[in-house]
């Protein structure tokens, strides 16, 4: 492909105006799914920047040791996020709270929550317990049952930014991460696709720029080489 573009297929699709690129690098990224207290999220923002909180447990998990641990989540990640904590940072209780959605628990992931003294609780969330200036303290659900919690790992999916790769028909994994190569291009030629967006890799800020190298590197050898074609013909 020599440029890229998009041609709107109905009224009301998004025109990407690329019509003169060669090479692109999408570095959208993703965004956490929040949790929720009916349909709104903002009650979590005040102890999210306070770091009672915490999205990534590369950089943050250390923060919770000593301390009594929850976590948001209704799929395996979170139970498997549970035994990893119990493991790393000797937390001898955990409570996975599903906030309400549908569990997606397999037999598998479940097996592991009896060892691991993980309580599973479905309610939705009522409100958060604690002042948002001091300390969380836990939370309360709708069943009326308290639940203590000193941190929160929110672990309840993400959503990808790959709109514009998906239009262009870039092959994704089940999250909708981008599946690329080793030099970060996508299915798609001259479409390098890096950082929290690339499938299988971690969402680190040091693994960005790594990608990011690597990426404009190649681009930069394919330009140097069509302009050695072009000056021998």
């Amino acid at each position: 492909m020599d440029c890229f573009g998009f041609t709107p297929k109905k009224e009301g699709d998004i025109i990407y105006s690329l019509d003169f690129a060669k090479h692109v690098v999408l570095a959208t990224g993703i965004m956490d799914v929040q949790p929720k207290i009916g349909e709104k999220i903002e009650a979590f923002f005040p102890f999210a920047n306070r770091g009672d909180l915490i999205y990534c447990v590369r950089c943050d998990g250390h923060k919770t040791f000593g301390k009594s641990l929850s976590i948001l989540g209704n799929k395996d990640s979170a139970i498997y996020i549970g035994k990893l904590m119990a493991e790393r940072y000797h937390h001898d209780q955990i409570a996975i709270l599903t906030t309400g959605l549908p569990t997606q628990f397999s037999q598998k992931a479940l097996d592991l929550v009896q060892k691991y003294h993980i309580e599973i609780y479905e309610s939705p969330i009522e409100s958060i317990l604690g002042d948002p200036k001091v300390s969380l303290e836990g939370f309360l659900l709708e069943d009326g049952t308290r639940v203590p919690t000193q941190m929160s790992i929110v672990a309840l999916g993400i959503i990808p930014y790959n709109q514009l790769l998906v239009d262009l028909g870039g092959k994704v994994d089940s999250e909708g991460r981008a599946i690329v190569d080793q030099k970060y291009q996508s299915n798609i030629e001259n479409f390098f696709v890096v950082g929290d967006l690339v499938s299988g890799k971690k969402m680190q800020i040091y693994t960005v720029w790594d990608q990011a190298v690597d990426a404009a590197d190649e681009i930069n050898r394919r330009v140097r080489a069509a302009k050695a074609t072009h000056s021998n013909e």
